[in-house]
């Protein structure tokens, strides 16, 4: 899976929509088409969102950032 951003208005962050709303994106899209591995992108000089990714099992290399994660051990974590 590719780019399935998910944006949480800022008052409602650290309350964990954003995990729930992860785990049902990745669990439909497994379920669904079979998905095992999800990517997407963003800078790597900014601590938000790429820390939260890392946190989730997410993870980067080099500049240009383009972060992937086993939905298996994502949904696990």
């Amino acid at each position: 899976m590719f780019d399935g951003e998910i944006f949480v208005d800022p008052k409602y962050q650290k309350q964990e929509i954003g995990v729930q709303l992860i785990i049902t994106l990745f669990t439909k899209a497994i379920k669904k088409y079979k998905v095992t591995i999800f990517e997407t992108s963003t800078f790597s000089n900014i601590k938000f969102p790429l820390n939260w990714y890392n946190s989730i099992e997410i993870k980067s290399n080099r500049e240009l950032v383009f972060i992937l994660g086993d939905l298996k051990k994502v949904l696990k974590k």
